[in-house]
């Protein structure tokens, strides 16, 4: 049985201070032949264009203050962006999955934590995004 979401930047208080019993949406894989860590790249550089005025806080720059995705660079062999900026602890993991031809490749998986807060699609570096927010989808296994 999965447990309720877990915020990463609240996982270590004795007292959580978050209610994430709601949900959103749900991220999916929209266009997994689109995604880097699917075609086995990396990724350096920006996330999104200066014209993108989305902004996140980043637990490594700042957790209370929030700067432009675009400011934001990044330096990873294998793409995981949607997994490691994710702020729900199991929300979304990258796993090795055997395609219908027998081979094997990796690929963004979420999974039932998951609350549809869209920090994924936002920081993934594919024009568009591979993952997507299903706004106001219920989780279905």
């Amino acid at each position: 049985m999965v447990g309720k979401p877990i915020l990463k930047a609240k996982e270590k208080d004795a007292e959580p201070t978050l209610n994430l019993k709601e949900r959103m949406g749900v991220a999916r894989l929209a266009r997994p032949e689109a995604c880097l860590a699917t075609q086995g790249k990396g990724f350096k550089g920006q996330a999104r264009g200066a014209d993108f005025k989305g902004r996140m806080r980043y637990m490594d720059v700042d957790r209370w203050k929030p700067i432009p995705v675009a400011d934001h660079p990044y330096d990873v062999k294998e793409c995981n962006l949607c997994v490691s900026e994710c702020p729900i602890g199991g929300a979304i993991s990258i796993e090795t999955l055997t395609t219908v031809d027998g081979k094997t490749q990796r690929q963004p998986v979420v999974h039932e934590p998951c609350v549809g807060c869209g920090v994924c699609e936002m920081v993934c570096p594919t024009e568009a995004a591979s993952i997507v927010i299903e706004a106001r989808e219920v989780w279905k296994a």
